[in-house]
């Protein structure tokens, strides 16, 4: 059984030991065609590369699994999804 189709929630990928934590991402990488779920570039298993390390992504307020992405995506997802309202609120 894929833990890419099993785990769902981000609270159970964490409660996964280090290496089903890999092979979940892994998994996941292989399932998005080797693709970046935000910005659709080339992602690979290489977790010292900092940039483009994968990691997985999830709703912060539901926990939701959205997908793997580089870290830097991820990073510059945060930042919008925490301050998207009020950076709409000062460009009126």
């Amino acid at each position: 059984m894929s833990l890419w189709t099993t785990i769902q929630n981000y609270s159970d990928y964490k409660s996964l030991s280090p290496n089903e934590q890999q092979v979940f991402i892994k998994q996941g990488i292989e399932a998005q065609g080797y693709k970046c779920a935000l910005c659709g570039g080339p992602l690979y298993y290489q977790r010292d590369y900092a940039p483009i390390m994968p990691v997985v992504d999830h709703d912060h307020k539901t926990g939701k699994i959205r997908g793997i992405l580089h870290s830097k995506c991820n990073s510059d997802l945060a930042v919008v999804e925490n301050n998207g309202e009020e950076w709409i609120q000062k460009a009126r």
